[in-house]
């Protein structure tokens, strides 16, 4: 990007500052070193000039001076005696030119360049009703929002249905036994599910005995006798080891249980 040379019409002088520099001349180099570095009479770099620009007799240059990027300049008396030589730069970093202006772009870079980018505009959302703003890895478009998820059912207090919108369904179900009285150090008790699970499916139950469940002083030991199927499973309790062995079940256990797993899909 091409800059001007300060005054455009200065008068130079002599090396005791007191006559003009009558036919002298400014030389223009690549910064720091003595070869020729052009300058032109335009900002657009197309009309060259002189180099050295020659000085008329009241010491001024009949020619602008554009210049681009930095360079040394040497101004000279009319005998070629050397006045001052000067380094002179833009300090904003001339040759970094800016691309020209185009419509829906907008001025980035890449670290190192100046470059125009398209502007990623939202898609009009005229006849577009019910829909979020999504991708399709390359443009921006309205797409139809998704179903929320089914609401579950509940049926009662003692049972629950979580639609997932496929095949399956999946069952939440809580029930309440009580083993019987068997006075030997074991009971057991089958229970039936109300509603069956899917078929051949195993659901996951848990026992929840009572507090401090207890046989004739001796800490009782709940557990599943068998692998739960879909339509039930069996209790069982059993004296823990280490209680003394004529602890039995004397008393009825009463406990709670989940159960839960696929149900086929209403």
């Amino acid at each position: 990007m091409s800059f001007r040379f300060y005054n455009p019409a200065p008068v130079f002088h002599d090396l005791l500052g007191l006559d003009p520099c009558n036919g002298g001349s400014l030389t223009f180099c690549e910064l720091g070193t003595t070869t020729p570095k052009g300058t032109w009479a335009d900002q657009d770099q197309t009309i060259p000039n002189e180099n050295p620009v020659p000085l008329d007799s009241a010491g001024r240059s009949n020619t602008n001076i554009w210049l681009d990027g930095g360079y040394t300049v040497t101004l000279r008396a009319g005998d070629g005696t050397v006045v001052w030589a000067r380094d002179v730069d833009s300090g904003q970093g001339a040759g970094a030119a800016l691309p020209p202006m185009e419509p829906g772009k907008f001025l980035t870079t890449d670290g190192s360049n100046w470059l125009l980018a398209d502007v990623r505009q939202v898609p009009d959302p005229s006849g577009s009703p019910d829909t979020i703003l999504g991708t399709d890895g390359a443009n921006l478009i309205w797409t139809a929002k998704a179903e929320p998820p089914p609401a579950a059912e509940v049926s009662g207090v003692d049972k629950v249905i979580i639609k997932t919108g496929g095949d399956t369904d999946w069952m939440i179900l809580k029930g309440q036994g009580t083993s019987p009285a068997s006075g030997t150090q074991k009971s057991s008790l089958p229970v039936t599910f109300a509603t069956a699970f899917k078929a051949g499916t195993t659901p996951n139950v848990t026992l929840i005995p009572s507090p401090g469940l207890q046989a004739s002083g001796a800490v009782v030991v709940p557990y599943l006798s068998s692998v739960p199927t879909a339509t039930g499973f069996t209790a069982a309790f059993d004296v823990a080891e280490g209680n003394p062995s004529e602890a039995n079940v004397n008393t009825p256990i009463v406990f709670q249980w989940i159960a839960q797993g696929q149900v086929p899909a209403a």
